[in-house]
């Protein structure tokens, strides 16, 4: 925080507006960390004026990405929707699949907690495929465990104790013993 805070006031001083957004966005990590969400809302919007002033799209979408995050993290579903939805054509003109990804992956949480389990299944299954096609294991046993609870609330049962055992199984191979606890126990909940 204080590296980010540093390189602020060196940024002011230079009169570096995007090198001033860009240690911002690096100080909102400990911020969210520290569950000071409103602080974080404030500093992203703060951004957002900088990188559009600056016509920095690809700032804009990485603080409108955080944005999403912090609303998420203060409870505003809808606001974090928002951004997520706003965020996405931009990754997706660019082609760059490991943000989409996770991007779907954020909108399903989203969904998730609006009680909108079809969308927020669609929105998984889109960060799943992106995810295999990487090949990239850590994730997809995330968003498989997602996948499964969207499934749960779905009363898809069967397909939700799929998609568990495979969270399950990634997390067995790479040891993750948070990853088995939170997996397991969903899996005796239903």
């Amino acid at each position: 925080m204080k590296f980010a805070e540093q390189l602020k006031m060196q940024a002011v001083a230079m009169h570096n507006r995007s090198l001033e957004a860009e240690a911002m966005i690096q100080m909102i990590f400990p911020m969210i960390t520290m569950q000071q969400n409103r602080k974080c809302i404030i500093l992203l919007q703060e951004c957002l004026l900088i990188f559009d002033s600056l016509g920095d799209l690809a700032g804009k979408a990485r603080a409108t990405n955080n944005l999403g995050a912090a609303w998420s993290q203060n409870g505003s579903m809808e606001n974090a929707m928002s951004c997520y939805l706003e965020v996405l054509p931009y990754y997706k003109s660019k082609g760059d699949s490991g943000n989409l990804a996770r991007v779907y992956m954020n909108l399903g949480l989203v969904y998730d907690r609006l009680m909108k389990y079809q969308l927020a299944y669609d929105a998984a299954i889109k960060a799943r495929y992106i995810f295999a096609l990487k090949k990239d294991n850590k994730m997809l046993a995330s968003i498989s465990v997602n996948i499964g609870l969207s499934l749960t609330s779905l009363q898809r049962y069967k397909e939700s104790m799929d998609f568990l055992t495979q969270a399950l199984n990634f997390y067995e191979a790479d040891s993750n013993n948070f990853g088995i606890a939170v997996t397991t126990t969903n899996i005796a909940k239903m």
